[in-house]
Formats: C-alpha cells, sequence, structure tokens
C-alpha cells in the first residue's frame, strides 16, 4: 500500500546470478538459519517492481562484511552443526564458490553478503 508518489523500498542481500554459486549460498543459508526460504538475485527483485507496475528502480549496492567466527557466533545452524557451517564456509575461498567475496588472509576467513536497496516512486 502506497499513495501516488509514494516511494516502494526493497532491501535485501543477493544471490549471485551464477545458479551454482547462489545454490550454494542458499545451502549455506538454510543450515545457517533454517528459516531462510531463499536469498533471490538482483534481476528477481529488480522483477517484483515491473510486476507491480513500478518503474524501474534506482539501486545502491553495499556488502555486509563478516568472518566465520561472527557469524558463527549469531547464527543457529541445524541440527546445532557449527563445525559444518565453518566447513562450508572456509571452502567458499577456493573460487568465491558462493559469491560472497570470500578471502582468507592471516586473521581468519572473511565474507560479504552482496546487498540492495531498489527505490521507486509509485506512479
Amino acid at each position: 500500500v502506497c499513495r501516488p508518489g509514494g516511494r516502494i523500498v526493497l532491501c535485501d542481500a543477493t544471490a549471485s546470478d551464477d545458479p551454482a554459486k547462489a545454490a550454494a549460498f542458499n545451502a549455506m543459508e538454510r543450515l545457517r538459519d533454517p528459516s531462510t526460504v531463499e536469498f533471490r538475485t538482483l534481476g528477481f527483485l529488480r522483477g517484483l517492481f515491473t510486476l507491480a507496475g513500478l518503474p524501474e528502480p534506482s539501486a545502491r549496492f553495499y556488502g555486509v562484511a563478516f568472518d566465520i567466527d561472527t557469524i558463527l557466533a549469531h547464527s543457529f545452524p541445524a541440527g546445532d552443526d557449527r563445525r559444518l557451517l565453518r566447513a562450508m564456509l572456509a571452502a567458499s575461498v577456493e573460487g568465491d564458490s558462493m559469491g560472497l567475496d570470500a578471502r582468507a588472509d592471516g586473521t581468519g576467513v572473511h565474507l560479504a553478503y552482496p546487498a540492495v536497496v531498489l527505490v521507486a516512486a509509485k506512479p
């Protein structure tokens, strides 16, 4: 519900356009947080505006950075399987297999959820 001239704002993390990376990211997320249904691609999220009869939204991109220990401290994995979650995140460094800009350095493994804010005004 929005009055004409009002703004519709959608803010969410996005999955990679690469189907394999998106599937790996969503599998990890469903383990990390069993209430997760699915993260969608930017194209899918933009399509929601089209389906609602809204103009093409403007987009602002950002990353939500974290390291493995931080995300494990804020997760409640299925079956409390933190070992598997840690292994999935660490394995994502090779080839950035989840599309999370995964990289390792002397301080650990660092990743970032790609996120977007989409905004359009209702005609």
